[in-house]
């Protein structure tokens, strides 16, 4: 059997080892094909915890040596298991022992602070050890300073954020949507007929949703609940909330923003034009997509939801004082760039934050937060229009800015993966088996 040696881009294309233990035998299969394994009765296990950068590089005096993390205890410490010199491509059992230390030896890992509470009687290896750094201080530092545990059978060092890509992708994916949609809807509604947009949206979105709908390739197993199963975890509603709140703001911004740019390609007299401009802040946004995606980010996705949305109200400031087109297309590319980043940060916010067996519910309202921004955004920025003109009613999408900002800062810092119990997986800190 050979380990597989780098995260697949598909998930449902991995491998699945079923041992049929009542036939003696051992097959291959797919994780989608999990379904057809199971029977009434069994029992499924699934692990639905964080990854944790859960291995610490550091030295005690003039002593290295590795630390990981395996859990956090209730009084506030954490069990831990130490190697000496050494790094994730020698494999773990030929690594050496730590230095022979005590309780309440100090150890320094990056930005982190420890002292060693006490040295397991049954190996050297395994410690219980206290961070001086506490609650948001300490996760911070953690981000900052840790890596996910690793294996010697990878080809490459695996990345705490890997899931960025996924999200960077669709981020992709939509902006190129937005670059060639409006364009030539634009076109062909201003050069042909006012309802030719219209009828290339319906040609286009029915049957790409019924594509959509149809496929099953990228759908998680299908699972029915169980009256009998254990209750629901909990959703941590307050954050949930206000990131739909956020949602909400950004889906009012971005459609204030759209209306105010083809009102002002008009008063330019340059209607046909609307879908350039529109495609130039798309296009920004799918740059700054591909960016994020190759980037392994440290910093959680709630910090990085913060200063989105506080760049998408200040890349606003300027529209209401642009008078050309060229100079508008400019802008609007530009301020392109802060849209994908946030965007990607806050669904990645609700993927480490709910727990999965409500991670679709937790996606579908801030999808919801998004789509019922819209109507009210667009309609207020209507009403500028008609009253003051063009420029000034992209302050309506300043203003919305500003309100995804204020509510992004209302944020808890607790919701992160690193309040749920860390994974046993490779990259997570888990129990005595990470080793």
């Amino acid at each position: 059997m050979k380990p597989a040696r780098a995260p697949r881009d598909v998930r449902s294309g991995g491998r699945l080892l079923h041992v049929d233990v009542a036939h003696e035998r051992v097959d291959d299969r797919r994780p989608l094909q999990l379904p057809e394994l199971l029977r009434p009765g069994d029992v499924l296990v699934l692990n639905d915890a964080a990854t944790l950068p859960a291995s610490l590089v550091g030295h005690a005096g003039s002593e290295p040596l590795e630390l990981r993390l395996l859990g956090r205890q209730p009084d506030g410490s954490w069990r831990a298991v130490a190697f000496g010199p050494g790094d994730w491509r020698t494999p773990t059992e030929q690594r050496p022992a730590p230095p022979r230390l005590g309780a309440g030896t100090s150890l320094q890992l990056g930005e982190l602070s420890a002292t060693i509470d006490e040295v397991s009687p049954l190996s050297a290896r395994l410690w219980r050890v206290r961070f001086a750094e506490q609650g948001a201080r300490f996760w911070s530092a953690l981000y900052r300073s840790g890596r996910p545990v690793q294996y010697s059978y990878l080809a490459r060092a695996l990345q705490l954020w890997d899931v960025q890509t996924a999200y960077a992708l669709e981020s992709v994916i939509d902006e190129v949507i937005f670059i060639i949609g409006p364009t030539v809807a634009t076109v062909l509604a201003t050069q042909w007929h006012p309802w030719a947009g219209l009828g290339l949206a319906l040609v286009t979105g029915v049957p790409g949703t019924l594509a959509l709908a149809a496929q099953r390739g990228s759908q998680p197993i299908p699972h029915r609940v169980s009256r009998l199963s254990a209750a629901r975890p909990a959703m941590p509603w307050a954050p949930v909330v206000i990131l739909a709140a956020v949602s909400f703001a950004l889906g009012s911004m971005f459609a204030a923003a759209e209306v105010s740019t083809v009102a002002f390609s008009s008063e330019q007299h340059a209607k046909s034009y609307a879908g350039v401009l529109l495609a130039c802040w798309s296009a920004g946004s799918m740059l700054a997509g591909l960016i994020t995606g190759t980037l392994a980010w440290r910093r959680p996705p709630i910090p990085r939801v913060r200063v989105g949305t506080a760049l998408l109200a200040l890349v606003m400031v300027p529209m209401s004082f642009v008078g050309s087109m060229l100079a508008m297309g400019v802008a609007l590319f530009v301020a392109g760039f802060a849209i994908a980043p946030t965007l990607i940060a806050l669904f990645a916010a609700i993927e480490h934050g709910v727990p999965a067996a409500r991670l679709t519910e937790g996606i579908a309202i801030t999808h919801t937060g998004l789509a019922a921004g819209l109507a009210p955004g667009a309609a207020l920025a209507g009403l500028v229009i008609d009253a003051h003109g063009a420029s000034p009613s992209y302050l309506v999408a300043l203003g919305s800015g500003v309100l995804a900002a204020l509510a992004a800062l209302a944020l808890p810092r607790s919701f992160d993966p690193l309040d749920r119990q860390p994974s046993d997986g490779p990259g997570g800190a888990g129990e005595l088996s990470v080793f």
